[in-house]
């Protein structure tokens, strides 16, 4: 009886851990390409050393996007040139981090927006 009641504790205590892992894993849509991740991953690093003020993500949680509409934040990148990157991140106080990079003329500029 001792040993089916630690299986039992066992075999929970494993599906917790695969729904933690699955809830701190961006949303599986098209929106969201997985292959992403790294480069956005990349981007944040080089924000918080850029730019006073950016609420660095965790790097579990940075995504990246297809278009600005999948954000939390729901309002576009500002500033002039092209899209070239789009991501998202949670920030360790919860608030979500939209943020990305432009190119214009062969010049790149990079911006951020925190909200709720």
């Amino acid at each position: 009886m001792v040993l089916l009641r630690a299986d039992a504790l066992l075999a929970i205590g494993c599906m917790l851990c695969a729904q933690a892992h699955a809830q701190a894993q961006p949303p599986e849509d098209p929106a969201f390409p997985p292959g992403l991740a790294p480069q956005c991953r990349a981007l944040a690093a080089r924000l918080q050393a850029e730019k006073p003020g950016f609420p660095h993500p965790a790097p579990q949680t940075v995504h990246g996007m297809l278009t600005w509409h999948a954000s939390a934040c729901e309002r576009p990148p500002s500033g002039p040139g092209l899209v070239a990157q789009l991501c998202e991140g949670k920030a360790v106080d919860g608030s979500t981090v939209f943020f990305w990079e432009k190119t214009e003329g062969g010049r790149r500029s990079s911006g951020f927006l925190s909200c709720g």
